[in-house]
Parts: C-alpha cells; sequence; structure tokens
C-alpha cells in the first residue's frame, strides 16, 4: 500500500524556503515544508536548488521532537476536525444533517435551507455532490455514480470536475489539505481558488490526476449539493460513492497507480 511519503515530492507554491522551519542535526541542515502531502515533511537543505530531496522517515519524528516539541504532529483526520470516533460513525452511514441532505438529493426531494443548485448556477472551485449517468457507460472499465467533485471548469455542454472519490477517504484528506491555502475563507461553502490551467494543476498535485472527470451536462440526474465550510471533513469521509463495475479498493488502488505514473 503506498503512503503519502512514496509519492513523488513536489513543492507547494506557498512553501517559502527563507521563511521555513530549519534545523542542524548532526551536522546537516535540514528545513521544513509545513505543506508536503498535507502533513508536513522534512527536507534535507542542501537538496533544496537541485530538487529536494525528503529526509529519511526514522527521522522524521526525531526532528519533529527537537522543532516542535511532539515527534509526530497532528494527523490529516485532526488538521480536518475529524474524530476516530466521528470517523467510526461516518463509516457507520450515521444519521446527520449531510446524510439527510444527500438522501434527499438522490431521492429528487427538496431540502429545506440546505445549498441545493442547478448545475448552471455552480461556480469554478465549489465543491459538490450529484448523481450522474455515465454515457459510455457500457465502455468504461469503472466509473462513480454519485461523484464528490470540485469543478475545474465548464462549456455549455460539458463540466471538468476532480471527483474525491476516485481516492480513498485517507488519500482525499491529503489532497484536501494540499488544497487549504486556497481556499476561500469568506465563503459559508468550501470553495477553492482554481487560478491555473487543469494541467499545471494535476502537475503540482499529483493525487488530483486520477480524479480528473468531464462530465456531461445532459447525463447530469440531480441537482447539485454545495459542501458547506463546516461539512468539508464529513464530507470526505462519508462512503457515498458508487462505483460500477468495479469495487471501491480496486479504484482507490489504481487511483494510486495512476497518481504515481511519470
Amino acid at each position: 500500500m503506498l503512503r503519502p511519503e512514496d509519492l513523488k515530492y513536489k513543492p507547494n507554491k506557498q512553501f517559502d524556503e527563507a521563511k521555513a522551519a530549519t534545523i542542524t542535526y548532526k551536522n546537516q541542515k535540514f528545513v521544513f515544508d509545513p505543506y508536503a502531502f498535507g502533513i508536513g515533511l522534512w527536507l534535507f537543505h542542501s537538496s533544496m536548488k537541485l530538487g529536494p530531496r525528503v529526509a529519511p522517515k526514522e527521522l522524521q519524528p526525531i526532528l519533529n521532537k527537537l522543532v516542535f516539541g511532539r515527534a509526530y504532529l497532528p494527523s490529516l483526520k485532526d488538521q480536518l476536525k475529524v474524530s476516530d470516533q466521528e470517523k467510526g460513525k461516518l463509516t457507520a452511514t450515521s444519521i446527520s444533517w449531510l446524510t439527510l441532505k444527500i438522501k434527499a438529493l438522490k431521492q429528487g426531494k427538496a431540502v429545506p435551507g440546505s445549498m441545493v443548485n442547478t448545475n448552471r448556477q455552480v461556480r469554478i472551485g465549489d465543491m459538490f455532490f450529484m448523481a450522474y449517468d455515465a454515457k459510455f457507460k457500457d465502455i468504461l472499465e469503472y466509473w462513480d455514480a454519485f461523484p464528490l467533485d470540485i469543478l475545474l471548469k465548464t462549456d455549455a455542454e460539458h463540466l471538468w470536475s476532480a471527483n474525491l472519490h476516485y481516492l480513498s477517504p485517507e488519500y482525499r484528506v491529503v489532497l484536501m489539505t494540499q488544497l487549504l491555502p486556497l481556499i476561500y475563507n469568506d465563503s459559508p461553502t468550501i470553495r477553492i481558488k482554481i487560478g491555473e490551467s487543469i494541467k499545471t494543476l494535476i502537475e503540482k498535485y499529483p493525487l488530483m490526476r486520477p480524479c480528473l472527470k468531464c462530465y456531461l451536462r445532459s447525463h447530469i440526474r440531480s441537482k447539485l449539493l454545495k459542501i458547506e465550510t463546516n461539512e468539508v471533513g464529513l464530507a470526505l469521509w462519508l462512503p457515498v460513492q458508487s462505483f460500477q463495475k468495479k469495487s471501491a479498493p480496486y479504484v482507490w488502488k489504481d487511483s494510486l497507480r495512476i497518481a504515481n505514473k511519470k
């Protein structure tokens, strides 16, 4: 099973080496990138000009303890405020306001006070659930009938989105934490600043590559349920993906292969 540190490291554009935490340990200098895979990693300072190189795994907790006073930094679930207890409830698809809205969306019912919109009203960077019927389902190896999307681009007939369901919940959190610096702070619903081309985005965030999908507006089978800011952690962990023809574990394993493809 691949881990976040197994993915090819690329510095986030928010990472400023000059302002980053540094430490010298056993005659070697290290620099801390807080954005690396959403958890933060120590890098060899000497490698920064030639191409950043991650310090060995066994050194990471030692350096963390020396600089931050704790060997292990807050987990990705902690950063997105989803505790193990909450995760267990979500995995069991517990009743919550968000799950009730999802149920209503699937049944085509209105939900008072919810952020349900038609597919003409979403904006670039919005995150939403929807029901979808793939046009080319007969030739696709697998597809998701209930995507959790981040909208990247649109035209009159299509939506280009990153469907986070193509990643396991743990890796959804990794990608979402990488994107945290790009989230608008003044929006009641989650919205990400998409200021670059799709090609640039998937180069910068390899985990986004297997998530990239193109949807036909005419094949969207529901309104769109936009995710409120305080619901993002719940949305990432809810097991509501609806993969057709292949199991979720199969899709998630294949997605990591695609993300790591050079």
